[in-house]
C-alpha cells in the first residue's frame, strides 16, 4: 500500500526519487538528506564482545575541530564517572583530515551479567559540508592489544563526496 505525500504530512508536489542505500531503497523526496547509519561488527567475539564501528553522519556549521571539542567537553560534562577521557589528537582518513577522541572506563561496568572495561575511539571528519563520526568500541584489554589494526581500519575510511 503506497502513501501519498499528503498522507505522511509531507508538501504536495515533491519530486521524489528512488534511492538506495547498498541495496535497501526508499522513494523519497530528492530534497531529503541522507543521514543514513552505517554499523559493523566483527564476526567473532572476544571475551563475550565483537569489535563494532559505528558510522554516522550530520550538517553542521562548525569546523571539526569544534566539533571534536564540543563532544569531548559534553562526555566530560555528562559522562559516567570513573570515564578516563584522552586528548583530541590529530587524525587523517582515507580522504580527509579528522580529530580523534578516545575514552574508556577505569573501572569495569556492567555488560550482560559480566563486569568489563570497555574503549571507544571517536574519530570526527568533514567532507563537503557533512560531518562524519566513526566509532570504534570493544573490550579495553581488546583495543589496548588490537589498537594498530583498529586504528588502520579507521584509516581506510573514504567518505563520499
Amino acid at each position: 500500500m503506497s502513501m501519498s505525500a499528503g498522507a505522511l504530512g509531507l508538501m504536495s508536489g515533491w519530486e521524489t526519487s528512488t534511492r538506495d542505500f547498498d541495496g535497501l531503497t526508499i522513494d523519497a523526496p530528492k530534497a531529503f538528506l541522507d543521514r543514513s547509519t552505517l554499523v559493523l561488527r566483527s564476526p567473532d567475539a572476544q571475551g563475550g564482545f565483537r569489535l563494532n564501528i559505528v558510522i554516522t553522519r550530520g550538517r553542521t556549521e562548525e569546523d571539526v575541530e569544534a566539533v571534536a571539542q564540543h563532544l569531548r567537553d559534553t562526555i566530560e560534562r555528562n559522562g559516567p564517572e570513573g570515564l578516563v577521557l584522552g586528548d583530541l589528537r590529530p587524525f587523517t582518513i582515507k580522504n580527509a583530515a579528522g580529530q580523534a577522541l578516545e575514552f574508556k572506563h577505569a573501572e569495569p561496568i556492567g555488560l550482560e551479567g559480566a563486569l568489563v572495561s570497555m574503549t571507544r575511539m571517536h574519530v570526527i571528519a568533514e567532507r563537503n559540508g557533512t560531518t562524519f563520526h566513526i566509532i570504534a568500541t570493544h573490550l579495553s584489554d581488546w583495543f589496548d592489544a588490537n589498537r594498530s589494526q583498529v586504528e588502520g581500519m579507521l584509516k581506510s575510511v573514504g567518505l563520499p563526496g
